[in-house]
């Protein structure tokens, strides 16, 4: 409570909430001025941000924050006014001022009773870039090219807590059960009425509408956290002396906003590689025959069940000869072995495996690319690399559009039943004629194809079952496809992934546990931690 009675609580958040949409809103337009110095828009868009921030932190009583950012407001008023020009050394600037607002009110966020110290340095600076002229604040509300005191158009948008979103997704899952369940019992009644049918399908129908809109409500536009990129594109490009343009293509492209915020630092890994060791310095790129300047390309798609996010350069590409020695000084690679092309590539995600010469602050390829691969992996996802001597690299990054509410193929292992999230699967063949006998792993022809495989149960160390007739299971990983041998089918199935407990500690190949519609909880196959930790040897 405030001396004056009101809760700032409920204020806090809506400032916390609306604080970090304006300054990923400012830091894009800072960006973006920096190659358009002249353009009036984005000059007024970050003026609005940095009036609107400091209105807001002086409403919750954040004298902090209203100090920076109305020395922001400052300069950025001189930038309208034409006394100060929008100069490389004014956006760093800038952009100093909006990682400090950042990082204040993330500081509250984390605690509002947390004390806020201000960069002396910072104002004295954003001060004396505006020394050639300030205006006073009725001056700067009612400035002819677009100030911030202008009426906000109303929307239809309500902010939703994520934990709401969450707890929304967690009990829609569990009707899922309950309703699968009872379509079980249903099934198994000796006499079943027309109008006990009818409903069953009735409430089938509901909530399956009921899941589609909660799934919905949680998908976000992939755009902002891409626009985000041309900031890391900005400050590795300055730190490296390079010529770099971002290109980015499917803004619209939605996904969970659970794998929006997970995906957020791997790109950042990625993008920052690109530029600091995939693309090539502006004489070097000239003596080659390209232009000075390189490109950096961040593309969203769907395809099927899956979102496909691609990074990609035009760069040196892969230097995989010292990608090699770099394998045979870690014990990588076998001594006198010669490892493909593409098992020289998936080298790039061990730890310690790098291919710049000196290792900055921007990091290079190799490093940070194994966290980039778990985090990927954490998110049931898979990450490929190709690359062309010269030419370029592109990792494509395959995620699944939700992370919970999962279709899913149910299997027989021996005894047990398992689920592969069919995400991965592509096709399921009949063993019954294709003979691969007793092995636990090796190589299957699939219509003129090797197809490496593994015989799951002898990996999991589950006991084969009695089945005569095999099925093998093609899932896809990165770029390839790999079988995964099984004793029964036993059909599509929708379920909702449940963390394992400490209970069971660690199981390595499983990604979490679910209830069946029978009551009975069964474990979902961590498809590329699978493939990871027993596949290498075959393929």
């Amino acid at each position: 409570m405030t001396d004056d009675g009101i809760d700032r609580e409920p204020l806090l958040r809506v400032f916390f909430s609306e604080g970090e949409d304006l300054l990923s809103a400012m830091e894009s337009a800072a960006v973006a001025l920096e190659r358009t110095p002249d353009d009036r828009d984005l000059v007024n868009t970050l003026f609005r941000g940095a009036h609107t921030l400091k209105g807001n932190a002086s409403s919750v009583d954040l004298p902090a924050i209203v100090e920076v950012a109305h020395a922001t407001e400052d300069l950025l008023d001189q930038i309208r006014a034409h006394r100060v020009a929008a100069r490389p050394e004014i956006i760093s600037l800038l952009l100093q001022a909006i990682d400090a607002l950042r990082a204040m009110v993330d500081t509250v966020a984390a605690d509002i009773e947390a004390s806020l110290d201000v960069d002396g340095a910072l104002l004295s600076a954003l001060r004396e870039a505006a020394s050639t002229g300030v205006a006073d604040d009725h001056e700067a509300a009612h400035a002819p090219d677009g100030g911030a005191g202008g009426p906000r158009a109303r929307t239809s948008k309500l902010r939703i807590d994520v934990a709401k979103l969450d707890s929304m997704l967690n009990l829609t899952g569990e009707i899922v059960i309950a309703r699968a369940r009872l379509a079980n019992l249903i099934a198994e009644a000796v006499s079943l009425s027309p109008d006990l049918a009818e409903a069953q399908e009735r409430l089938d129908r509901l909530c399956g509408r009921l899941q589609d809109d909660v799934t919905a409500m949680r998908m976000l536009p992939i755009g902002p956290v891409l626009q985000q990129q041309a900031r890391t594109v900005r400050d590795a490009s300055h730190a490296t002396g390079k010529l770099v343009h971002l290109e980015i293509d499917g803004e619209r492209v939605e996904v969970d906003t659970a794998i929006l915020e997970q995906i957020r630092d791997p790109l950042t890994h990625m993008v920052r590689n690109a530029v600091a060791h995939g693309i090539e310095a502006p004489t070097e790129r000239v003596a080659k025959g390209k232009p000075a300047a390189g490109r950096v390309g961040l593309r969203a798609a769907h395809d099927s069940r899956m979102i496909v996010i691609e990074v990609s350069d035009d760069g040196a590409g892969l230097d995989l000869d010292r990608i090699a020695v770099r394998g045979r000084e870690l014990g990588l690679i076998e001594p006198g072995a010669t490892p493909t092309t593409e098992a020289l590539q998936r080298l790039i995600f061990a730890p310690g495996v790098s291919t710049a010469n000196v290792v900055t602050e921007t990091s290079g390829r190799g490093v940070g690319m194994d966290v980039v691969h778990q985090n990927v992996t954490a998110l049931r996802g898979t990450i490929a690399v190709s690359s062309q001597r010269g030419v370029g690299t592109t990792f494509t990054v395959r995620l699944p559009l939700t992370l919970t509410l999962i279709e899913a193929l149910s299997v027989g292992i021996g005894p047990e039943t398992f689920v592969i999230p069919l995400d991965a699967v592509t096709e399921c063949i009949d063993l019954g004629g294709v003979g691969i006998g007793d092995r636990s792993s090796g190589v299957v022809d699939l219509r003129g194809t090797a197809v490496p495989f593994l015989r799951v149960g002898d990996v999991l160390g589950v006991a084969r079952g009695a089945a005569q007739r095999e099925s093998l299971v093609v899932v896809r990983y990165g770029e390839r496809v790999y079988g995964l041998v099984i004793d029964r089918l036993l059909g599509r199935t929708q379920v909702v992934l449940k963390p394992i407990g400490p209970i069971l500690g660690e199981l390595n190949d499983v990604a979490g546990a679910i209830v069946t519609g029978d009551g009975n909880v069964a474990l979902m196959l961590d498809v590329p931690r699978v493939l990871d930790r027993h596949m290498s040897e075959v393929a």
